[in-house]
């Protein structure tokens, strides 16, 4: 069993994108669309989790139970993870 946390951070020159899109298929006269996003500059990133190697015996056989966190002004994007791998 190995338990870990990591740090960091992420930094970005430009923090905003767009796209153009149409809808296939969609009747003639229905304009093309603008999806417009942006996230903050600077982002704040965490991880923590831990890894169990030889799961019910069987040596080889590893969970890792991670959780993963980015955070900036006024953004929150939050995940869990789940992996189990079987080494051969």
């Amino acid at each position: 069993m190995r338990p870990y946390i990591q740090g960091g951070a992420t930094f970005l020159s430009n923090n905003t994108w767009s796209v153009n899109s149409t809808f296939e298929g969609a009747p003639a006269g229905v304009s093309p669309f603008t999806t417009l996003t942006s996230l903050p500059q600077t982002l704040a990133k965490v991880a923590a989790g831990i890894d169990i190697f030889g799961v019910a015996g069987i040596r080889g056989l590893d969970l890792r139970l991670e959780y993963q966190g980015r955070f900036g002004s006024g953004y929150t994007d939050q995940t869990g993870l789940v992996k189990l791998s079987r080494q051969f």
